[in-house]
């Protein structure tokens, strides 16, 4: 094209899609520091009102515990409540302030009746005045799941894996090299290139800077324009946005095509994509949820590439035969039907009926044959959780046997994080219904090309 042209493209552009970059950055820099938001709520009032919790859903209910006196516990995003007929009890207290530290990944009872639950960041125990009392446990990452079998607990970070019998301190367990070493999913390798995250924090920092960057290069890009009314200020602005531009634009480009990998249609093409664990622990970032098969006396463990099974000693993981389709954005349900002797994995892929006995891993709605592979990471009955039947994401609880979700639930609040996480996948613009889906891939598109463009305009020495 002419430079003309190149011109109308960057400047049209980037007038347009400024507002939607800064907030790309902004909720990307809110993203690569969760912990350091974590006690930041937002009222879910300020948001569309497909963001209040309705039947349990957008992930209200992950799962749900039965309690002796014939009430139950739901836990999920929101923290701990007891349901008490049509009364939710907060359950909560000794949890930090802020909800994304009340996000319950799982409730546990263990022999005793001591209630476990194992929140993103910690581990907490109740004690018998209802309060929740931190346990010793020195994690370097955030929480997966835990299990009990009898006596045992076992919790899982996504690479570790601590201990506890007959209630004796946590301890750090080394789990054994499988005997199929452990693949790492392509779209987990893109995530941690985008986000900075391969090269630990300084990567995260630099990838701050760069976000920064950018919404210094949107400023000054609506600064330029002003010729005629701010002259020394657009003076200012066009040095420093040449400037910026040149020594940012191509890993700028270079992350604008790594978020596009991370949402369809290209995640689509890359979602099966495995590539050697770099790393020396095989387990590194692989471990997803854990849970003890009654019937063959030994843990399964979901991961990134697949169900392993684990010995109770500790002794041998061997990746089992079959494999229950699940979406690379993780498993959600796993529940155990005693009466059926079946496994129910649940994601938002779907929902699968596993029985280990005969191999048959079966669609859970209709009956059908799975399919080997999963090749929508989003499929049509999203599963979110677990609450006496499955919870869909967005409908919410199915089963007929759920009580009415409390009102007082609805309108609960919001973790700063997860509202980055809407923004930047673009999911907070509810208007564009299931076209939503393909917003970050056009939106990058778009900011890919104001980049070139404004390379392309660069005279030749700068350009070098």
């Amino acid at each position: 094209m002419k430079p003309k042209t190149w011109h109308k493209h960057h400047k049209w552009l980037g007038l347009l899609l400024g507002p939607f970059v800064i907030l790309f950055c902004i909720s990307g820099i809110v993203l690569n520091h969760r912990r350091q938001w974590a006690s930041t709520d937002i009222s879910r009032a300020w948001l569309p009102a497909d963001y209040r919790y309705d039947n349990y859903n957008n992930g209200l209910a992950r799962g749900s515990i039965g309690l002796p006196d014939s009430t139950s516990l739901i836990y999920g995003n929101a923290g701990i409540f007891r349901i008490d007929g049509d009364r939710a009890i907060d359950f909560n207290a000794g949890f930090p302030e802020g909800v994304d530290f009340r996000n319950i990944r799982r409730v546990a009872m263990s022999a005793d009746s001591t209630l476990y639950a194992a929140a993103r960041f910690g581990l907490y125990r109740l004690d018998g005045n209802g309060c929740w009392q931190t346990e010793d446990i020195p994690l370097s990452e955030q929480i997966t799941d835990l299990a009990v079998n009898g006596d045992t607990l076992l919790l899982l970070t996504r690479s570790e894996a601590f201990l506890s019998i007959g209630g004796s301190a946590w301890e750090k367990t080394a789990l054994p090299e499988p005997d199929v070493r452990p693949e790492r999913s392509l779209f987990r390798t893109i995530f941690h290139v985008h986000s900075g995250e391969v090269l630990g924090l300084p990567g995260k920092v630099v990838v701050d800077i760069l976000g920064l960057a950018l919404i210094a290069l949107c400023i000054t890009g609506y600064i330029i324009p002003l010729r005629k009314r701010a002259r020394a200020a657009v003076r200012v602005s066009s040095a420093w946005h040449r400037h910026i531009g040149r020594w940012s634009v191509f890993i700028l480009m270079f992350l604008a095509l790594t978020g596009m990998m991370l949402r369809p249609p290209l995640l689509i093409a890359i979602a099966q994509l495995k590539i050697d664990q770099p790393a020396d622990n095989p387990w590194h970032d692989a471990l997803r949820a854990v849970r003890f098969d009654p019937m063959r006396g030994h843990w399964l463990v979901s991961t990134s590439d697949g169900f392993y099974t684990l010995r109770p000693d500790m002794s041998k993981m061997e990746k089992t035969a079959q494999q229950p389709p699940v979406s690379v954005m993780g498993i959600n349900a796993f529940e155990y039907d005693s009466a059926a002797g079946d496994w129910i994995i649940g994601s938002f892929s779907g929902l699968y009926r596993w029985n280990r006995t005969s191999g048959r891993v079966t669609d859970y709605y209709t009956g059908e044959p799975a399919p080997e592979k999963v090749e929508a990471p989003f499929g049509l009955a999203p599963i979110a959780g677990w609450h006496r039947g499955p919870v869909q994401y967005y409908a919410g609880a199915e089963s007929p046997d759920v009580p009415p979700m409390p009102a007082s639930l609805a309108g609960g609040p919001m973790s700063l994080y997860q509202l980055a996480l809407e923004i930047h996948t673009g999911r907070i613009f509810t208007l564009l219904g299931a076209a939503t889906a393909f917003y970050i891939f056009f939106a990058g598109a778009l900011i890919f090309h104001i980049l070139l463009s404004g390379h392309r305009l660069l005279p030749r020495r700068q350009k070098r």
